[in-house]
């Protein structure tokens, strides 16, 4: 199943003559085709409030995009900055795993999560990458025109906060392991201690030598 939502009045009128063509061109060759349903309105809006490009009635739409859609090509490359936010904030609703073609990257390829942006912007659950680019492959211009592949992926915030558990659980045991700055002084203080006493307790060499009288000499004594 495929839905076209388009606000503007002359390419719905296109929409509708290219209809009737392509159905007409099906027929004839007999090929079958998936069902496809074509409106007019924002995507901003209700479903409810949009109109069927084939019978320019309203309210035939039942189809909440931010629900069902799997696969979203949004050809924003003109949009105003306020439109993109708005898209941004929608996106928020969006099934994880699906993805969005785009013409202007919603958040930038190289996006990385901090402390500051964790959970505020929509490249919290977002990976983008570009892909490759075709000439001419675009009704508005020649020229290349680049294409960006978003996917809705939560893991990715879950990812950051469990690295970041992950370096505070490494930090505290590398702390644990290490001795103090308190328990170093007090270990340097008894080291010298120690070295104090042991030189006051060790004998010294003065100490060491006796004095002792010549026994010759007292012999002498005795005989006189």
């Amino acid at each position: 199943r495929a839905v076209g939502i388009e606000i503007q009045d002359i390419p719905n009128k296109y929409a509708h003559d290219m209809d009737k063509n392509f159905e007409f061109l099906m027929a004839w060759y007999g090929k079958r085709y998936s069902p496809y349903e074509l409106y007019g309105g924002s995507f901003l809006d209700l479903s409810t409030e949009w109109k069927n490009v084939r019978n320019n009635k309203k309210g035939d739409a039942h189809f909440d995009w931010k629900r069902e859609a799997t696969v979203i090509f949004v050809n924003n490359y003109a949009f105003s900055a306020d439109l993109n936010l708005e898209l941004k904030n929608a996106f928020n609703e969006l099934a994880p795993g699906t993805r969005i073609v785009s013409t202007k990257e919603f958040c930038p390829v190289d996006f990385k999560i901090n402390d500051r942006n964790a959970g505020k912007y929509i490249g919290s659950i977002m990976r983008v990458k570009e892909l490759k680019s075709v000439e001419d492959g675009f009704s508005w211009t020649n020229r290349a025109v680049k294409v960006f592949l978003s996917t809705i992926d939560n893991t990715k915030l879950q990812e950051y906060y469990d690295s970041k558990s992950q370096k505070s659980k490494v930090k505290t045991s590398d702390r644990s392991s290490s001795s103090s700055p308190v328990m170093d002084e007090s270990m340097a203080r008894n080291s010298k201690t120690t070295k104090a006493n042991l030189k006051i307790n060790a004998p010294t060499k003065k100490a060491s030598k006796v004095k002792v009288e010549p026994i010759q000499e007292q012999s002498d004594r005795k005989r006189t």
